[in-house]
């Protein structure tokens, strides 16, 4: 769906980017339940940086793609 969206995306707007990012498992109450056995969980902030940085090196060749929060490509 990343990939189509892109393509499509594209078509109206060539400088257009669409990624999905994952920004890990982050201290919060939303993902409180998923804890248990993650020793190096991220703030909201330190996430939100990492996530930044990641947009930060994005190019046209990079759009439509799942990355995680350290920037390399989430392939399902």
């Amino acid at each position: 769906m990343n990939r189509t969206f892109s393509i499509e995306l594209a078509r109206n707007n060539q400088s257009a980017l669409y990624v999905a990012l994952h920004p890990r498992t982050v201290y919060t109450t939303l993902s409180a339940r998923y804890y248990a056995g993650v020793s190096d969980l991220l703030t909201p902030e330190a996430s939100a940086r990492r996530l930044l940085t990641v947009i930060d090196d994005l190019t046209a060749s990079k759009s439509g793609r799942f990355s995680g929060w350290d920037g390399p490509e989430i392939v399902p």
